[in-house]
């Protein structure tokens, strides 16, 4: 089982940050190795369902996910699973101060 850790510091508010992170249809955006993503149901909330799709270095894996815990401003965490695939991804922000916010995946 591999896992991938990243971090960066943004210059936005952690509500702002928060708003587009949690954008599903965005994720391929800013998840270089997601090349699709849709929300399965109405709303971004926990128990919610993704399906991801996945690029080349997967074998173009399609993935469905649950949202297990959403605290906004400063968590996201889905699980899902898709063939041999397995993922756990967390997602925290934290505030730097009025316009500074650290992400950090793993």
């Amino acid at each position: 089982m591999g896992k991938v850790t990243a971090a960066i510091e943004l210059p936005y508010a952690v509500d702002d940050v928060f708003r587009v992170a949690t954008r599903v249809e965005d994720m391929p955006r800013w998840l270089p190795e997601v090349v699709a993503a849709e929300l399965l149901d109405p709303a971004l909330v926990a128990g919610a369902r993704i399906r991801l799709r996945l690029g080349p270095g997967t074998g173009n894996a399609e993935i469905t996910g649950t949202v297990v815990e959403l605290r906004p401003p400063t968590l996201l965490e889905i699980t899902g699973s898709g063939g041999p695939l397995s993922i756990k991804v967390w997602t925290v922000l934290e505030p730097r101060g009025p316009a500074a916010t650290r992400v950090s995946l793993e």
